[in-house]
């Protein structure tokens, strides 16, 4: 049977599927209306400031916004062009997890999985988290802010192509010009949109390639170098970005600073920022120790590849978060929280598509399986 044909049986999945995305797609709009008219708090207002005002705009966020206002009718085609955004970003969750389970699991589940992964949270407890949207919640998935939301659209395309040209090197096959062209258009528009994505995926791309070269004797070395001229050659809005936002008359550098770490260990829940940890980590700490016990006590050989990748990124994105800041007018901005919102969310894609995976294709108990996906829906529904 053709997994993408619509059946008897997964009819109602499809039914179901629409509705949700058709839900999505009224309610992101009013609140996205809300936002840019100003009646909810959020960064649309200042962001279509800067652009009306003639500023020198730093964002493919604010070439959208100029182009939206061209049409006298900037807050409603605003409106849904965002809609448009969340849209598409369900759109390339599902060309993700399609591209790993598309053999073992019904296109309409599939959907479903992509659809959840944009509401992926910390876990709800109010006694935690007394401001729960952001404060302390470093998985949760802000809807008020444009740059990221185009940002990580871009971000799960780049991470597409990411696992296919890892694939090809580590198999020391040819790497196909169609891919790493794809690859440098998606990664210069995340890194034009904010360059939040690109602090962690670099990093992470560099400590996987030093193991790759170590792996093949250096046999890699032309591969490896081909994709980091790519990624080389995508920083060049971030350049500009920095000429624009880091300007000699702001008075803006980046500096270390504990004070985020501070006020991270020593904050609300009397100091115990385990308890954050927890709360923003159960279900990859849960399917993390789940498939350690399986490859190390059953001798169940599970791929860590694409889970490695995840966490390098979310831990790097994390202690940028905790021991970099902005000086200057930017200071109280919290910027760098942003990336770690961003690989927070790839985290959870990955990590759920990987336990569906190795479910499907290993021998998971499946009281364990359901557990983790029990846990993974109050992660959900927290968002």
């Amino acid at each position: 049977m053709n997994k993408g044909t619509f059946t008897g049986k997964n009819n109602c999945l499809w039914i179901i599927d629409g509705i949700i995305i058709s839900l999505i797609c009224v309610l992101s709009g009013s609140l996205f209306f809300n936002f840019i008219v100003g009646k909810f708090s959020s960064d649309f207002v200042a962001h279509i400031s800067t652009v009306i005002s003639g500023n020198k705009g730093y964002s493919l966020a604010h070439l959208i916004i100029k182009i939206c206002s061209l049409s006298g009718h900037t807050n409603e085609v605003l409106t849904i062009v965002m809609v448009v955004i969340i849209a598409c970003t369900i759109g390339a969750s599902y060309i993700y997890v399609y591209g790993r389970l598309n053999s073992i699991l019904d296109s309409s589940v599939i959907l479903f999985v992509a659809i959840s992964s944009i509401f992926v949270n910390s876990l709800y407890v109010p006694v935690v988290f007394p401001y729960f949207y952001t404060h302390y919640t470093v998985v949760s998935q802000p809807w008020h802010n444009i740059t990221y939301l185009v940002m990580r659209l871009w971000s799960i395309g780049v991470l597409c192509l990411w696992f296919e040209i890892l694939n090809d090197i580590q198999m020391s096959k040819k790497l196909r010009a169609r891919y790493l062209l794809l690859f440098l258009v998606l990664l210069i528009m995340c890194n034009w949109s904010k360059p939040n994505f690109v602090l962690a995926f670099a990093p992470m791309v560099a400590f996987v390639f030093i193991h790759v070269l170590l792996v093949s004797h250096g046999k890699s070395i032309r591969s490896v170098l081909l994709v980091s001229l790519m990624g080389i050659l995508s920083m060049v809005p971030v350049f500009f970005q920095t000429r624009v936002v880091f300007d000699e008359s702001e008075k803006a550098s980046i500096v270390i600073s504990a004070e985020n770490f501070v006020d991270y260990l020593f904050g609300n829940v009397q100091g115990n920022f385990l308890i954050y940890e927890f709360c923003n980590l159960l279900f990859p700490m849960f399917v993390l120790i789940t498939l350690l016990y399986l490859h190390f006590g059953k001798k169940n050989n599970i791929d860590f590849s694409r889970i490695t990748c995840a966490f390098l990124m979310f831990v790097i994105s994390h202690l940028q978060q905790l021991f970099l800041a902005e000086d200057g007018p930017r200071k109280l901005d919290g910027n760098f929280a942003w990336g770690v919102y961003g690989m927070g969310m790839l985290l959870y894609l990955i990590i759920i598509t990987e336990w569906i995976y190795i479910y499907k294709t290993k021998n998971i108990n499946k009281i364990v399986y359901m557990v983790g996906n029990v846990i993974y829906c109050w992660h959900v529904f927290g968002g």
